[in-house]
């Protein structure tokens, strides 16, 4: 029997290294005791020194085994940032480059070993994806799990499932040796066996096939898993899931399971505040749940491959997934550099080819130039170990040499005035499968607290970029540049140090530009306003175009309980998206019908008027002038009365304060609301998602949303930079700071479990109210 055992708590760290540290007998008492994932240092949220994590660390652990007899040890690293160098008793065992992929170590039959791994983290140009300038920070430590591998000899090295269709399913395993062994292959649902295998094992290499099965298909909707399990007669075991679904991009666009998707995505990067990379598997499952909360079909892994908890949830949660190999830019003519993308490609597609979740395999680096040598060979090994499965590569650039399956092509040709995609023709040689995988990003970064005439704009390019995608027959999807806000070097992002490229910051908590993504689905009302309508937020105080973010079939707007009109989507505007938004450009509406002693033609022109007045900031034109000067002509009004009629429809100035309620209605019933003005108050809201924190093969982390916000509006507040201070009670450790800020109206607190049960307390306090969570620790 195969044990397979986590290795995460009780290592010692020392942020530095000496020779004498290899040694078994060096004393490390005075060490840092660290659990896995660990990141090297942890950091500030902005203005990060980029070279704060890039130095040479060392981990030490002794491990105590007791082995049967026959039997041996491997230790697996999922990923450490950059390099390491694992050392077993003061003897070198294996060294390692790059930091998004596994490798094993094997460590024989020794009871007892002293393993000590150093860590280096620093830019090294022979390793991909340095070499160059890239727009991303990489961090350091031994950032995901480590695992140790018990089993004798004869070991089931790899199993490798697909089911294309619900009848039938193939695998193909890799033993350590052939000795004419048994085995016995089995499909479970759940724990019940669904169908079984049993024959002989006569090389090292064997595949086989099950038939006449009658298996659910994996899709977004039902993301249906099964498991096979492979069962050698001398007790080796082992398990993969797996779900059976077909995926295809073809000329016409992207098939699942035979029927066409329109996909809608988001770029993701794996980096975290304050840790980096260094996330314990419930907190990739958060990301994955967000993601899939914000209502997108598929996710690329931005630009390296990410952890295996989050591909696990991606499988679960039906969330499509692009994978690609680490890179940016950047090619090397270095023979070394240029085999590890070759051994990126194959480790990558050996770790992950049982996820159902993948549908693209990303064989070239991301935005690099042409190299037909290169890439010949990253396609040709591609779909020698997977043939089910299409290739990718992400360009910049059009008429770019064609080696991969479906073009795919960062198009960032929106301006804010122009198409929302340049024309695939335009882009390719010929009518290729064709997927937009970069779109917005740097051409319009925003951040939470900019202008609400700024927040809206950036949402609008999201809009109209995905209409021109659902309007392009050929084009199988596009996926934003992207999911939040991200750490990068000095030469990228804003002078902090951040690129605010995302629809979601930093904490995961959603920008304006977050509800396009969310209103498109059906499933769960979306509805959300652009901005405040509070004329002070605007330039020359002319309360701009507002438009709601929305799914729903109309929005009511009132005005001081007067009811302003009922607004439908702008279909004309944006004729191809599932919702389009709903455009609020007039919002005198009715409320102008109390003044009774207009006409009802003239009712109309004065409200078309006092709109367009106002979007001119109060100025009239030398036709407004006439129009004006007619209408108080005729209802022997004064200049004042003028005025008064601005002052009350338009710009409310020296009036009662507004209150603006917004109600989305769904076959005439109202099923979400806004309210804006109503409530003067701010409150801190302190959110988790679950309050059972349950640790599994590692630590637990609680993802605390802390939001400043007033009731009956669903943004938080961009204006509010409340400080806090958080305290725990209980078995809790915190891995943010204890003081913290909330920036823009969000901010986030994380705190991790220790290994012990039992409940425990999270408290933040501020100048709004002092907030409690419970937490119950399994």
């Amino acid at each position: 029997m195969q044990a397979r055992s986590p290795v995460h708590s009780g290592w010692l760290f020392s942020p530095d290294y000496q020779p004498s540290y290899r040694e078994p007998s060096f004393d490390d008492s005075l060490w840092e005791v660290v659990d896995l994932p660990h990141t090297n240092v942890v950091l500030d949220r902005h203005y990060v020194d980029e070279a704060s994590f890039c130095f040479v660390s060392t981990y030490r652990k002794t491990l105590h085994m007791a082995l049967p007899k026959g039997y041996m040890a491997t230790i697996r690293f999922e990923g450490i940032a950059s390099q390491a160098k694992v050392f077993g008793d003061g003897v070198l065992l294996h060294t390692h480059k790059g930091g998004y992929l596994p490798f094993e170590v094997a460590l024989g039959s020794k009871a007892t070993i002293a393993l000590t791994v150093v860590v280096d983290s620093r830019e090294d140009g022979g390793i991909p994806p340095f070499g160059g300038s890239i727009d991303y920070l990489t961090f350091g430590g031994i950032y995901r799990e480590v695992f140790l591998l018990v089993h004798t000899e004869q070991r089931i090295l790899s199993l490798f499932v697909e089911s294309h269709d619900s009848a039938s399913v193939q695998f193909r395993a890799e033993v350590s040796s052939a000795k004419g062994v048994g085995y016995v292959a089995r499909i479970l649902d759940a724990e019940r066996e669904i169908a079984r295998i049993e024959t002989l094992v006569l090389t090292q290499s064997f595949s086989s096939c099950f038939t006449s099965l009658s298996l659910e298909p994996w899709s977004p909707d039902n993301p249906k898993l099964y498991w096979l399990e492979l069962a050698l007669e001398e007790g080796q075991v082992k398990r993969v899931r797996f779900g059976s679904r077909s995926a295809r991009f073809a000329k016409d666009g992207f098939y699942l399971n035979g029927e066409r998707l329109k996909l809608i995505g988001l770029n993701r990067h794996q980096s975290y505040p304050y840790v980096g990379y260094a996330m314990a598997e419930s907190g990739q499952r958060e990301d994955a749940m967000r993601l899939k909360e914000l209502g997108v079909d598929i996710v690329r892994t931005s630009h390296y491959p990410q952890s295996p908890a989050f591909l696990d949830a991606c499988d679960e949660l039906g969330l499509l997934v692009f994978e690609e190999i680490p890179g940016w830019q950047h090619l090397s003519d270095e023979e070394g550099w240029r085999a590890l993308c070759l051994e990126n490609v194959k480790a990558m597609i050996e770790r992950d080819f049982n996820h159902p979740s993948i549908v693209l395999w990303g064989v070239r680096v991301n935005e690099s130039a042409d190299d037909d040598e290169l890439y010949a060979k990253t396609n040709e090994l591609a779909r020698k170990l997977d043939p089910g499965r299409q290739t990718a590569g992400v360009r910049n650039f059009a008429k770019s040499s064609f080696l991969e399956d479906v073009y795919t092509y960062n198009d960032f040709s929106h301006d804010g005035t122009n198409a929302g995609l340049a024309k695939k023709r335009t882009i390719c040689n010929t009518d290729y499968p064709y997927l937009v995988t970069e779109f917005c990003g740097h051409m319009f970064p925003t951040k939470r607290y900019d202008s609400p005439l700024h927040r809206a704009q950036h949402a609008m390019r999201h809009f109209r970029t995905l209409d021109a995608m659902f309007g392009s027959e050929g084009i199988s999807g596009a996926i934003g540049w992207c999911m939040n806000d991200y750490n990068t070097h000095s030469n990228f992002g804003s002078g902090d140090q951040v690129c605010y490229h995302g629809v979601c910051d930093q904490n995961r908590s959603a920008k304006l530009a977050a509800y396009v993504y969310m209103s498109q689905k059906a499933k769960v009302p979306v509805m959300v306003v652009s901005s405040e309508p509070n004329n002070g937020d605007f330039p020359k105080a002319s309360l701009g175009p507002l438009f709601v973010a929305t799914n729903c079939d109309a929005v009511r707007v009132t005005y001081q309980q007067e009811l302003v009109g009922t607004y439908y989507p702008d279909r004309k505007g944006f004729p191809n998206l599932p919702h389009p938004p709903v455009m609020l450009t007039d919002l005198i509406g009715k409320r102008l019908e109390k003044e009774t002693y207009l006409s009802s033609r003239d009712r109309n022109g004065l409200r078309k008027l006092l709109n367009k007045v106002g979007s001119q900031a109060g100025a009239l034109t030398l036709v407004d002038k006439l129009r004006m000067g007619w209408f108080l002509t005729r209802y022997h009004l004064k200049r004042s009365d003028a005025v008064g009629l601005f002052s009350t429809y338009v710009g409310n100035w020296g009036k009662e304060a507004s209150v603006w309620h917004f109600e989305g209605l769904v076959a005439g019933e109202v099923v979400c609301t806004e309210t804006y003005g109503e409530s003067k108050q701010p409150y801190l809201s302190v959110e988790c998602r679950s309050p059972i924190l349950e640790e599994k093969e590692t630590y637990a982390v609680a993802w605390i949303n802390v939001t400043v916000r007033k009731k009956g509006m669903t943004l938080p507040l961009p204006y509010a930079h409340e400080p806090f201070t958080v305290s725990l009670d209980g078995p809790l450790k915190l891995i943010s700071p204890s003081v913290g800020v909330c920036e823009g109206g969000s901010a986030v607190v994380l705190a991790r479990t220790i290994g012990v049960q039992g409940r425990a307390t999270v408290t933040i306090c501020s100048a709004l109210g002092d907030t409690s969570l419970d937490f119950t620790i399994t």
